[in-house]
């Protein structure tokens, strides 16, 4: 599930910022007052007609309830929806973590300079290990360090929340973009007509 999602974030799916908390709209003020004026008059007509006339009475009670309930049912529904969904988003969460922290661990390879499958790496090797010109095409390599913190604070502190989850695959999403843009897109650009890939190049 969290390849997935990473995958849907990647192709510029749904925004990655934290999305607001709904929260439950609160009563109108007038229906308020008019639900407590309505109740008042109902506990009134209560005690006033209760000998006299208990149907009155019942109706009356009836009448404030149903004034009280139409009030107050909506946010006090959307509440429990918006908990019990948080509680569902929240297990979901401790459920995929391990797998999370397994793809993190895995984009942390292409990180890795003495990896034959690292992009610096074998930009190295065309240039002869000549570190001047390697950073003339790749640039300052900083992803390494951001990654290492990241990835430790992660393994440090598991998410238990949603939130948490999703500001963690925010973070994988944005090194993965800075690894794709920085450590590929980058580097092919500026070797696009480099003289040493014309003498790789096989007559």
């Amino acid at each position: 599930m969290t390849c997935k999602m990473l995958h849907r974030y990647s192709l510029g799916g749904p925004s990655l910022e934290l999305e607001p908390l709904d929260r439950p709209t609160p009563p109108n003020p007038l229906q308020v007052i008019s639900s407590v004026v309505t109740a008042l008059v109902a506990i009134a007509g209560l005690v006033t007609q209760w000998k006299g006339n208990r149907l009155l009475a019942f109706v009356l009670v009836a009448i404030a309830l149903v004034a009280s309930i139409s009030t107050f049912y909506r946010p006090l529904a959307m509440s429990t929806r918006k908990y019990l969904q948080n509680l569902r988003r929240n297990r979901i969460t401790r459920r995929s973590w391990q797998e999370f922290l397994r793809v993190e661990k895995r984009f942390g390879t292409f990180l890795n300079e003495n990896d034959t499958i690292n992009m610096r790496n074998i930009i190295s090797e065309i240039f002869g290990r000549n570190a001047d010109e390697v950073s003339k095409v790749c640039g300052p390599d900083c992803l390494s360090d951001y990654y290492g913190l990241i990835h430790m604070r992660h393994l440090k502190k598991s998410a238990r929340t949603n939130t948490a989850f999703h500001l963690a695959l925010t973070e994988l999403h944005q090194m993965t973009y800075s690894y794709n843009r920085d450590h590929v897109l980058d580097p092919f650009r500026r070797l696009n007509g480099s003289p040493v890939l014309e003498q790789l190049e096989p007559p």
